[in-house]
């Protein structure tokens, strides 16, 4: 039998997974999570990460980083995000966690990273590590 994690080992081989942002929220409906990004569920459609990132609008429109892909799992609500950050802004941390928790950790294209922490609607903790360039 294959090892849990053998289906996600495409994070390895996916050159484009530098730029990221994972966030994981515990006691809070999908939907609330839904509308929290500002996502509208009309939207809505089954992708792969790969094919998140051609949906984003292109510069001058956009960044190409304003979709995400939200799902549940386990009781929790995974927000993933190609070369997005929305998941660490310390208001919607604060506004996800109300009911539990509110966890992301993001990545961007320059290797600067950022993790934030949010329990019962207040923030815990948020650091970032930026790479000298």
């Amino acid at each position: 039998m294959p090892e849990p994690w053998s289906e996600y080992q495409w994070v390895d081989r996916d050159p484009h997974f530098d730029a990221h942002c994972v966030s994981i929220v515990t006691g809070s409906a999908a939907d609330d999570v839904v509308r929290g990004f500002a996502a509208h569920r009309a939207s809505a459609r089954r992708v792969t990460f790969a094919e998140q990132r051609g949906m984003g609008a292109p510069s001058p429109q956009g960044w190409g980083n304003d979709t995400v892909q939200i799902d549940v799992l386990d009781g929790a609500v995974i927000c993933v995000e190609a070369n997005g950050w929305a998941g660490i802004d310390k208001n919607r941390a604060r506004m996800l966690s109300a009911g539990g928790l509110h966890v992301a950790t993001y990545r961007s294209v320059n290797a600067d990273m950022q993790v934030t922490y949010a329990r019962a609607g207040a923030l815990v903790r948020s650091f970032r590590h930026r790479l000298r360039h």
